[in-house]
């Protein structure tokens, strides 16, 4: 992405930040948190109305920011305006889940932790009370991922729409750009943090799975629901973070087929490399994400996979009507290029990291696990923090985990870029796609 595209984007999820974080800051906690403010809105306007505002203010944003990706990228007809549209919403959709979808998730799914922290329960309540919320706590942050990037990116598309409408016949007639290297390059990036995230997910998942099963049989709790099956829900759902980006570089590699025979080979290495390697780096989630027996048997779990694949397949075409054309490559790009290139695998890739295993495990420790010597009764352990000061500190640290993980991500993404410039240029590959174009 150019950097215009992501400063459109920062704009969006600044708006949708403000209005966001007025439902998940200041009128959930208000609900169930003795001492927690009231909302600046109490008697004045009622919560329905609040939420409405803010729901109309987000999508605003989003609808602007697309336009003004559009708009400053100087879309030359309706499919760039789309893309730079829908580009600038991915990023104000990803920027919004790390700030507020991951702690607003967290406390949605244990709010009953606070409800019952008053009450004096037995263990076996106790245990059904944290049981429950760590099982929830996996379903929404999961979901809540695709429950802000998705409406992020459709409506930053129509956004974009909207600038193509203003377009004059002689600018809609004119071609599209073609995009060189580094523009490409975050796909490819990206399609390896994603394996690399998913591969995190299941550590942290299998780990937490052994535990609450030790927990469930030392306090003589039977579970109703399986967490096998929250493991395939998050398996399925993070599968999606590496197989988006993965489909948009296989779409630029059939693309590419014919007027490079020379790198074939490597495309045919990079289309089985991520198989291989969840293989061989991580048999038990290969064997995971497909488990066979799971998704025959459970209705639920098949419905997801059944979506998915649909959904991939959807992708994949939709990615291939307007995805851009490859053009000349260039052996220098400007520092805003290299800017617009680091901020985008950063971004996203750092959601890929955070939404697979940091923003989970994050909630689970600074709510759950900081409030088992309450809920179950453990005589040598106290909590010191308030439920106030647990909430405050939820959200501060989910944010700023996020953005060190934003950060980190965008030196890997130098990283990666200086090794692709190196590789470039070891192999004349520059040399020899200028010399494929000009050849008649």
């Amino acid at each position: 992405m150019s950097l215009k595209t992501i400063f459109a984007g920062l704009l969006a999820a600044l708006g949708s930040y403000f209005a966001l974080m007025r439902l998940a800051y200041d009128m959930l906690p208000a609900q169930f948190i003795d001492g927690w403010a009231s909302p600046f809105w109490e008697g004045v306007f009622e919560d329905q109305q609040v939420i409405i505002t803010a729901s109309i203010f987000t999508a605003i944003s989003l609808f602007l920011g697309g336009w003004l990706s559009a708009l400053w990228n100087k879309a030359r007809n309706w499919k760039e305006s789309l893309r730079h549209g829908a580009s600038a919403g991915l990023i104000a959709g990803a920027l919004s889940f790390n700030l507020v979808g991951a702690p607003w998730a967290g406390l949605l799914a244990q709010q009953e932790i606070y409800k019952n922290l008053d009450l004096n329960l037995s263990e076996l309540a106790g245990t059904e009370v944290l049981f429950n919320a760590i099982m929830r706590t996996i379903q929404q942050t999961y979901s809540m991922i695709w429950l802000f990037i998705l409406p992020s990116i459709f409506l930053g598309a129509l956004g974009g729409l909207l600038f193509a409408l203003d377009l004059k016949p002689e600018d809609k007639s004119a071609p599209s750009a073609k995009t060189g290297w580094l523009f490409r390059l975050p796909a490819y990036t990206l399609s390896i943090t994603g394996i690399i995230s998913v591969i995190l997910m299941y550590m942290l998942t299998s780990l937490l799975f052994d535990t609450l099963e030790d927990m469930v049989t030392e306090n003589n709790y039977v579970i109703a629901l399986s967490p096998q099956l929250l493991s395939s829900f998050s398996s399925i759902i993070t599968l999606l973070l590496f197989l988006l980006p993965y489909l948009l570089t296989i779409v630029w590699i059939l693309r590419r087929w014919n007027k490079y025979p020379k790198s074939r080979f490597l495309s045919v290495f990079w289309i089985l490399l991520p198989f291989l390697l969840l293989w061989f780096l991580a048999n038990d989630v290969f064997r995971q994400l497909f488990n066979l027996s799971a998704i025959l048997t459970n209705p639920i779990v098949f419905f997801m996979m059944t979506g998915i694949f649909i959904f991939s397949i959807l992708t994949f075409y939709l990615m291939w009507f307007f995805s851009s054309n490859s053009g000349v490559e260039k052996s220098k790009y400007s520092l805003g290029d290299w800017a617009g290139y680091a901020l985008t695998h950063g971004i996203l890739g750092g959601t890929q990291i955070f939404a697979s295993s940091i923003a989970l495990a994050l909630s689970m420790v600074l709510v759950s696990v900081t409030n088992i010597p309450t809920l179950l009764s453990t005589p040598d352990s106290t909590v010191t923090d308030t439920p106030v000061e647990q909430i405050e500190l939820l959200f501060a640290t989910q944010q700023s985990a996020s953005l060190s993980a934003i950060g980190a991500m965008t030196l890997i993404a130098l990283l990666f870029g200086g090794i692709t410039v190196f590789l470039r240029w070891v192999t004349a590959i520059n040399r020899r796609e200028i010399a494929s174009k000009e050849t008649p």
